[in-house]
């Protein structure tokens, strides 16, 4: 067949009784496959050496008394030098502090169990040790795992200063992974939830602590965080389930966490427990609204107040002066052309009675202008504007668009207690010389803007809060969901806007 085989030859004589060759024999033994196993048994056992000797983990082999048979080439980890054959391990050449480790040695090989010392240290170098026993002794391993040790501690070193960092933040701080899971929370948030830390961690998120009707709304949030399309939440608002079951609510910041190479891996939560100051903003708001409801009232009190003074100033005391000044004229008229004192005296009581009766129809007329109840909003701003002028001595230029303007009572009389509050603050601070005033339909809504060109408001006379004129001003104008602008400049004047919506009656 053309292969080659393998044959060991033996050649015999065959001799006669005298020693004479008669013949030769000769036998050939096929030994191919005993050639072939012998060559695979060389290079097993050549393998089997480099492997031995160019592993990096040291290894010695000793017999049952613990003399060393072998040793690979490895950097010598756990002596002074390389042992020889023949040496006793762990007492011809270990440091002297190790030859305690002969007896562990004695132990392994007379039990026929393994033995691991996972850290022995060996002057300044840590060492993991496997003793493993074997039919004619035992095999010696050592691993030098100084610098894995060394990195080891300082990761922990720095997760611990990491979780320093976490537990001394004010704010709850979580981590989530992929599946919802809860891989890490610091203290904070533990003590806003009420759970301790174990109690949370490979815990769902969502199904734990987000209550049911918002789970939907907030995992849509955080798919997109996990899948890039955004890449962080600054603030939004929402419960958290406490172990109790109460809803504590919380302003959250969101982003990823991602991998060195880019890949997110992780979702941050960092929240702000504020139910507190929630609350205390709801009960402030409380506290306004009943303030501000409390201060619309009486200012109707005062209103209806103000009516029925002026109209019994009016009725009652107008009318009797009109009789006693009727009485005074009669008295006059009867008495003699000789009496000229008498006569001078009943001139001078109609005129005082006049003046007095002048006097009434003004603080009736103060108290509140029958022109805005008889005549509306318009009448009663030009009245106003021409008394201001006359009783100022400022030039007080007025524009209504249009001419006639419907609104109801109460919008009415706001709009006349702003105007009349912005022309007492002008002729007590202004010092000016010219008011613009206009009244106008903008927007479905009245505004009335009052200028004028005195020394102008400042920031600071703006957010006084002794600034009570102003403050009745937008107080008037938040009760009807108006708006407010005063705004000035040293030197230029200042301006006042109000804007309320129109509802007419």
């Amino acid at each position: 067949t053309g292969d080659r085989r393998t044959v060991l030859l033996s050649d015999n004589a065959v001799k006669d009784k005298d020693g004479k060759i008669l013949h030769s024999v000769s036998v050939q033994r096929d030994i191919t496959e005993r050639k072939q196993a012998e060559e695979v048994l060389r290079e097993r056992e050549a393998f089997n050496f480099a492997l031995f000797q160019y592993n990096p983990i040291e290894t010695v082999v000793v017999d049952l008394e613990g003399r060393v048979t072998s040793f690979n080439l490895a950097k010598k980890n756990s002596g002074d030098r390389l042992p020889n054959i023949g040496d006793v391990m762990y007492k011809d050449y270990a440091a002297k502090h190790e030859i305690d480790m002969y007896a562990e040695l004695m132990k392994c090989i007379r039990s026929g169990k393994i033995r691991r010392y996972p850290e022995r240290k060996y002057g300044d170098k840590l060492l993991s040790i496997t003793v493993s026993p074997f039919y004619k002794g035992a095999i010696i391993t050592s691993l030098d795992i100084t610098e894995r040790v060394r990195a080891e501690e300082a990761l922990k070193r720095e997760k611990e200063r990491a979780e320093e960092y976490l537990n001394i933040a004010g704010s709850m701080l979580a981590v989530v992974n992929f599946d919802e899971k809860i891989t890490m929370i610091n203290k904070k948030g533990c003590e806003i939830l009420g759970y301790n830390e174990g109690e949370l961690i490979g815990r769902n998120w969502f199904e734990t602590l987000v209550p049911e009707r918002i789970r939907g709304e907030i995992r849509g949030i955080f798919g997109k965080l996990m899948a890039g399309d955004i890449e962080l939440v600054e603030y939004y608002e929402n419960p958290l389930l406490t172990k109790d079951g109460e809803e504590r609510l919380v302003a959250f910041h969101n982003t990823v966490i991602r991998s060195p190479d880019g890949k997110i891996v992780r979702n941050l939560f960092s929240a702000e427990d504020i139910t507190e100051r929630k609350n205390s903003e709801e009960e402030l708001e409380r506290s306004r609204e009943e303030l501000r409801n409390l201060a619309d009232h009486l200012q109707s009190v005062r209103e209806e107040e103000r009516t029925t003074i002026a109209r019994e100033i009016h009725d009652d005391l107008g009318q009797t002066l009109t009789a006693l000044k009727m009485d005074i004229s009669w008295l006059g008229k009867k008495l003699p052309k000789d009496q000229e004192t008498l006569l001078e005296k009943t001139k001078a009581m109609r005129k005082l009675t006049d003046m007095t009766i002048k006097t009434v129809k003004r603080i009736s007329t103060e108290l509140r202008p029958g022109l805005l109840d008889d005549l509306g909003l318009v009448a009663a701003i030009e009245w106003q504007a021409e008394e201001f002028q006359h009783r100022m001595g400022m030039r007080c230029e007025l524009t209504v668009d249009p001419e006639e303007i419907i609104l109801d009572r109460d919008r009415s009389t706001a709009i006349f207690r702003i105007f009349q509050e912005t022309l007492t603050n002008i002729a007590r601070h202004a010092k000016a010389t010219t008011v613009s005033v206009s009244l106008k339909e903008k927007d479905s809504n009245l505004e009335l803007r009052v200028r004028d060109n005195g020394r102008g408001i400042t920031k600071e006379q703006i957010s006084d809060s002794k600034s009570f004129g102003l403050m009745g001003i937008r107080e008037r104008v938040h009760t009807w969901g108006g708006e407010v602008k005063i705004s000035g400049k040293p030197g230029e004047g200042t301006t006042v806007m109000v804007s309320i919506p129109i509802e007419t009656g």
